[in-house]
């Protein structure tokens, strides 16, 4: 696999975007409850744990890159309570 990235090649980077393509297959089999409650807000918090890794890889400074991965992890907890509902409710 060619990277164009240094992120891409990132182990932690690649585990969230299965993570996100998980979120998006449960998505499109939840119930319509769901759906409409939840759906949107745990896409964006699922693309914030990839986007916040991506950027962060490209900061200049330690101080910089730990803050962006530190969004990432919040956004990664954002996700469970939602992700829990959801298979819950599956």
């Amino acid at each position: 696999m060619k990277y164009e990235f240094d992120f891409e090649r990132l182990e932690v980077y690649q585990l969230a975007l299965e993570f996100v393509d998980e979120i998006f297959t449960i998505l499109k089999k939840a119930s319509r409850d769901i759906q409409f409650s939840v759906s949107d807000q745990l896409r964006r918090a699922s693309l914030s744990i990839t986007n916040n890794i991506a950027e962060g890889s490209g900061k200049a400074t330690p101080k910089e890159k730990i803050q962006f991965y530190g969004f990432a992890i919040n956004s990664a907890r954002e996700c469970i309570p939602m992700l829990t509902l959801c298979l819950k409710q599956h």
